[in-house]
């Protein structure tokens, strides 16, 4: 699976960063470093699939406007009496209407694949960062 690279955002300098104050447990400076490590990734995950939802939301919001439009010509093409099909437009504007219909579903399908791809590695990231913490409770001798 080939990933967007410009779907990632780089953090500034400083989520990278060793704490500067002082530590006074080993077990916390190694452990809860990679904790801490395993958070920001995980809620740089989450922010990803909030981003893909709003990608999708705007989308079939700018369908739906489409849509609409081609709606209102296709109303303003009824002649009381004459069958609307005998006219070309029509039958191009009901096509459209086809076409916006298709795209919205293959947006929302797109969406879901997206979202639960991203969500198998949030997933992913939130077991790691539970083990993180396990293993830095067994260490520490916490019951927790």
């Amino acid at each position: 699976m080939t990933r967007d690279p410009t779907a990632y955002v780089i953090a500034p300098a400083e989520h990278y960063l060793v704490p500067t104050e002082p530590v006074h447990d080993l077990v916390d400076l190694l452990l809860g470093s990679r904790t801490q490590s395993l958070e920001r990734s995980a809620s740089r995950v989450a922010e990803l699939i909030e981003q893909r939802i709003q990608i999708r939301d705007d989308a079939l919001e700018s369908i739906e406007e489409n849509r609409l439009t081609v709606r209102n010509l296709v109303h303003a093409l009824y002649r009381s009496g004459q069958p609307s099909t005998d006219n070309p437009l029509y039958v191009r504007l009901r096509l459209e209407e086809l076409r916006l219909d298709r795209d919205s579903r293959q947006e929302l399908a797109a969406c879901w694949k997206d979202t639960v791809d991203v969500g198998k590695e949030l997933a992913q990231v939130v077991e790691q960062i539970e083990t993180a913490r396990r293993n830095q409770n067994l260490i520490q001798g916490d019951d927790e």
